[in-house]
This record gives C-alpha cells, sequence and structure tokens, in this order.
C-alpha cells in the first residue's frame, strides 16, 4: 500500500497533496495513509504534514525507490525489472548468485559492504551519498562485441552525467570515469560463457559512482573525488539506464566510440602499464575502432585490450 502512496507523492513532488486524495486514489482510509506515511518516513523519505494542507514530499528527499527510478525511465526493457537493497555486499554478486536471471535486469544497492572494482580491488560504496548498481544483461550479439560493454557503459555514464553538472568529465581507459581530475565512477563488467561454443550466457555491468560523498578514507582522498550534485540519485540511475540503453541496441554501429575517443584523458601522456606479470613504461597514443588502447614503447606500438594503467608522474 505505501508503493501506492509513495507514487503519488513522487509525482506531486514538493507540492501538498491531500489525505482525501491520496486515500481516495490509493483505495486505502485516511488511517491507511497515515500508517503508509509512517513506513515510508522509516524508511528515510522526508514527508512533511499539514493540517488543510495533507502530506507533501520533500524535495530533498533521496531514497532510492524503484518508483522514482521508474517515473525517470525512458527505455523498452532496462529496468522494466528492478530490485532495491538498503545493503549488499556486493551488486554485481548479487546478480551472480540470483537463481531467475531476467534480461536488463537492475538491481541497485544504497550501500555495499563489499564493493569490487577491477583486479579485485575495493569500491569504496558508503550509504546515502552513492549510486551503486549492476544491470544484467542476456545478450543475442556476437561475443566479439563483449570487450567493448565497458566502454559502451563509461558513455552513458558521462553522458547523463553531463546533463546535471559543468565540471570537467573524462575517461580514462578502461573504466573510470573522472570530475576536475579525480575518480568518481569505476565500472565492473563480468560476463559468464558456454566454454563449448563460447556462446554469452549472460553479462553483468557494474557501476559505482559518487554522488554526494564527502568523507573518503585517507588512502583516497587525494585521488577520490564526488560529484557533489544536489540531485536525486533515482534520476540519475534512469538518465544512466536511458543513455545506455540508446547505445547498446546499435552496439553493431559502435555509437559510443567517438565520445569514448574524445573524452579520453591519459592520450599523448606517458603511462605505466600492468599486464598480467609485465610492467612497463608507454606512451598512450590512441584507442582502435575495438575500444582498445594504442601504446608505444620499445619502438613498437601495441594495442591493448586489457590490463591496468596509470598517468606516469615525473
Amino acid at each position: 500500500m505505501k508503493e501506492k502512496i509513495l507514487k503519488i507523492l513522487l509525482e506531486n513532488k514538493g507540492e501538498f497533496v491531500s489525505g482525501e486524495k491520496l486515500a481516495k486514489e490509493s483505495g486505502i482510509t485516511r488511517g491507511g495513509v497515515w500508517k503508509a506515511v509512517k513506513a515510508l518516513r522509516d524508511e528515510g523519505y522526508e514527508i512533511e504534514a499539514q493540517t488543510r494542507k495533507g502530506y507533501k514530499l520533500s524535495g530533498s528527499s533521496d531514497v532510492i525507490s524503484k518508483e522514482e527510478i521508474e517515473k525517470h525511465l525512458k527505455t523498452k526493457f532496462l529496468g522494466k525489472d528492478i530490485i532495491t537493497l538498503k545493503s549488499v555486499d556486493s551488486t554485481n554478486n548479487y546478480l551472480k548468485n540470483l537463481e531467475n536471471k531476467r534480461d536488463g535486469l537492475l538491481v541497485v544497492a544504497d550501500e555495499q559492504t563489499k564493493g569490487r572494482g577491477r583486479l579485485n580491488r575495493g569500491f569504496y560504496s558508503p550509504k546515502g551519498s552513492g549510486i551503486y548498481m549492476s544491470i544484467l544483461l542476456i545478450p543475442k550479439f556476437d561475443p566479439a562485441f563483449v570487450s567493448q560493454i565497458t566502454a559502451l557503459a563509461s558513455v552513458a555514464v558521462l553522458r547523463a552525467v553531463k546533463k546535471y553538472t559543468d565540471g570537467d568529465i573524462t575517461i580514462k581507459w578502461v573504466n573510470d570515469l573522472y570530475i576536475n581530475g579525480k575518480k568518481f565512477c569505476g565500472i565492473l563488467s563480468e560476463a559468464n560463457f558456454t566454454m563449448e561454443d563460447f556462446w554469452i550466457n549472460y553479462l553483468i555491468v557494474g557501476i559505482g559512482i559518487n554522488v554526494k560523498t564527502k568523507d573518503f578514507p585517507k588512502d583516497l582522498k587525494d585521488v577520490a573525488g564526488s560529484l557533489n550534485l544536489n540531485i536525486s540519485r533515482c534520476e540519475l540511475i534512469a538518465q544512466i539506464l536511458n543513455e545506455f540503453e540508446t547505445l547498446y541496441e546499435d552496439i553493431g554501429k559502435k555509437t559510443y566510440l567517438d565520445d569514448y575517443k574524445k573524452y579520453q584523458n591519459i592520450l599523448g601522456k606517458e603511462i605505466k602499464v600492468i599486464k598480467g606479470n609485465q610492467e612497463f613504461f608507454a606512451r598512450a597514443v590512441g584507442i582502435d575502432d575495438e575500444a582498445r588502447l594504442i601504446i608505444e614503447h620499445g619502438g613498437m606500438r601495441e594495442a591493448l585490450s586489457s590490463g591496468e594503467v596509470t598517468i606516469r608522474r615525473v
């Protein structure tokens, strides 16, 4: 019942809705409305009540909810099935362990206790301030495109974020996004294959974003950044899905590639490359049509499809 009340309040966010209207449209008693509002407040929603005016959902209320994400969605299949969680070890792990895997399923948590990045690194995921989401995909395209999913997701996040900030948003190959020189987003894509025919069973695209994060651990203070946006996290989640689906449906046309190249922040710079057991210095010179990083070292050119790179500090 509280879901119906929340939907009405979201549609009128920032404005009072009478208890009578809430009761009539949701099909419950005025007492039921009060109980639903109390339950929503317990979940963290800021709802003001005034005699003769009714109830108003505060514009600053920022709880992760299926109803508010759906309010901003314009997709055909992404996010048509949404699971929201207060806390989870990792949204990627949650989808891996889910028995009933559905194409386009989205899982979003308010907090991750063991958020993961590439190379099993942790991703700081405090409650109430970030977006920690994973998208489940059951693709029909050629497995050759799998390696480009992370690049595609990076551009989807970049385009969505640029709707809300004038900050300098850049991408660091292969999966990080920066604002004004500090990392605010990491993307972890994981695939499950059938070995016999190398077909894709499913893909999971995990996206972690510091939206309003302020207090970082000591070891992250100098490198981690936050968007510091005073917007609904649910709205930003929906915008990312809207952008992602548009690019995903045209994955064969690689419509994400121009922006992926344009907003790179390491091209022309000296970098340190970690590739398996190898570690060497190189110069980043370009991105090819497979979203691979082109580097020069030892008088040779090489295209990296995987590996870890950092800008060399001189």
